[in-house]
């Protein structure tokens, strides 16, 4: 059998005492679990040497600004409301095809 579906099958089983369950599960999660760690790049450029680079980039970048987009004008187009006889809720199948017809 091998150790860690052994502990696993101790944590999980309700029968057993839930102290040696916890040992059990202590056991294993190391292996169940990666654990989460702090992980660096280290490059060759220095600090100094990045922030060179990017400050020529922002100056490189204000000197182009961005051109205006042109657009056409366009009209408004007048939408008049429909009759208000009644509430939506009110209307019948018929009415609404009888008003869909007269408006067409």
């Amino acid at each position: 059998m091998i150790a860690i579906p052994a502990c696993a099958n101790f944590y999980c089983n309700p029968d057993i005492p839930l102290a040696v369950r916890m040992r059990a599960a202590m056991a294993a999660i190391p292996y169940e679990m990666p654990r989460l760690a702090v992980t660096g790049q280290v490059s060759e450029n220095d600090f100094a040497e990045i922030l060179d680079r990017r400050l020529k980039h922002m100056e490189a970048i204000a000197a182009n600004e961005p051109k205006m987009i042109e657009a056409k004008r366009i009209d408004p187009v007048e939408v008049k409301p429909r009759k208000a006889s009644n509430t939506f809720a009110q209307l019948s199948c018929d009415q609404l095809a009888q008003e869909n017809i007269a408006d067409a």
